[in-house]
């Protein structure tokens, strides 16, 4: 065709094919385009351009999770991800998402459809691009630890059924793995009432003490007792027991003790509903801390990683010998103060205090404030315990291993 509106002529063809570039700085010429697709990237800066994604049937694929670190809170989540770092195979993603558990979805069908392509597209969006710079890392795990336990889109299990996720998520990755982390449950209350009632503002840091962790034992088991004894399953009163609580509540009776987050063979069991066993990895903490580099060679080994490189392993070794870091009493209360100003709790510690002291609960005293750094005292020990065995049997029964008992903490 004649040139109009006064382009150049295009380049005359030979062979009735157009002329192919001519190499540049003695390189040779790129490859030409096959099947339709389009030339790859020029290279910029004297860097080869990245590596384009793979394309199958002429569609783009997607990075997706393959697996779950899915709990549980204060049992080594989080040094379990610290480990998983040391594996090349893996791309490094945002640890907790909570996005299965804690993102609130609407009554709308199709709108929660869209909610859902927009997690996929999250994890296309954000690390198809990790995994076209590092070929070699090419395993993504959504590592929210909440995805064991907690009701599905912040919805309460009197709305859904106790295997909505586990149903959700198999559908949508059937061939999905599953690593569990749990504690010992003294342990794990323990801690998870003196960090999350303070730093999340629930509780003033003068009330968080031994005895008010007791109390606090005491009224959340009576609870759950008086909700199966109204005939409701167990299931339902793992989350549900809060409706037995004293009422009004009182500021000690609104922190985090957590049963729902404690009492795994409940929780756990509905994920074997849909997923084999050799899908789901279920640890402890009280080996994780015993030997970290055993328990990553399993985990590694479990999720289908390549042998870890000689000088990743040895710094493996060097992360798996750090200690935890301890903090003394007072600084634990000076961290959680700072937390809770930052949040503008109006309420003063003193006010409170006296709230919670001249209350009536059953004739129990309620100490205001423990200066001595005790965080459980034996008592509430042996209580908790007790109320745990039971579960504890049903858990170590179905797992098959005696481990979980918990004989030996």
């Amino acid at each position: 065709p004649k040139p109009q509106n006064g382009h150049p002529d295009p380049p005359k063809p030979q062979n009735g094919h157009p002329d192919p570039p001519k190499p540049q700085n003695g390189h040779p010429d790129p490859p030409k385009p096959q099947n339709g697709h389009p030339d790859p990237p020029k290279p910029q800066n004297g860097h080869p351009a990245p590596p384009k994604p793979p394309i199958y049937r002429g569609k783009h694929i997607m990075c997706l999770p393959y697996f779950f670190l899915m709990g549980y809170p204060k049992c080594g989540t989080s040094k379990l991800y610290t480990l998983l770092l040391h594996h090349p195979d893996y791309v490094a993603t945002v640890k907790e998402m909570h996005w299965w558990t804690k993102h609130n979805m609407s009554n709308d069908p199709e709108a929660n459809e869209l909610e859902i392509y927009q997690y996929l597209m999250y994890y296309s969006y954000n690390y198809t691009a990790s995994v076209r710079r590092y070929p070699d890392r090419n395993v993504l795990g959504d590592c929210s630890a909440s995805t064991a336990w907690y009701g599905t889109f912040n919805k309460s299990f009197e709305d859904l059924p106790s295997d909505a996720l586990p149903y959700i998520l198999y559908k949508f990755f059937p061939k999905s793995k599953f690593i569990a982390i749990t504690r010992n449950p003294a342990d794990r209350l323990r801690s998870d009432y003196y960090f999350f009632s303070g730093t999340e503002g629930r509780v003033p840091v003068a009330l968080l003490n031994a005895g008010n962790l007791h109390l606090v034992a005491n009224h959340t088991f009576r609870a759950y007792e008086a909700c199966v004894r109204s005939g409701n399953p167990d299931f339902y009163c793992v989350h549900e027991y809060r409706r037995w609580l004293p009422s009004p509540l009182s500021p000690i009776l609104k922190s985090w003790f957590r049963l729902e987050a404690t009492m795994y063979y409940y929780t756990l069991k509905q994920w074997y509903k849909y997923f084999p066993k050799e899908n789901i990895l279920v640890l402890r903490n009280e080996d994780l801390y015993q030997n970290a580099t055993a328990i990553a060679l399993q985990m590694y080994d479990f999720l289908g990683f390549t042998q870890i490189p000689k000088e990743n392993l040895e710094r493996l070794k060097q992360e798996s010998t750090k200690e935890i870091t301890k903090y003394s009493f007072h600084h634990m209360q000076q961290l959680m103060i700072k937390k809770q100003k930052m949040k503008n709790i109006t309420h003063s510690i003193s006010d409170l205090a006296e709230e919670v002291k001249t209350e009536k609960v059953e004739s129990e005293e309620v100490p205001e404030k423990v200066d001595e750094p005790v965080y459980m005292e034996d008592r509430t020990r042996a209580m908790i315990n007790e109320f745990f065995e039971p579960h504890n049997k049903k858990l170590a029964k179905f797992l098959e291993d005696d481990r979980f008992l918990w004989k030996q903490v």
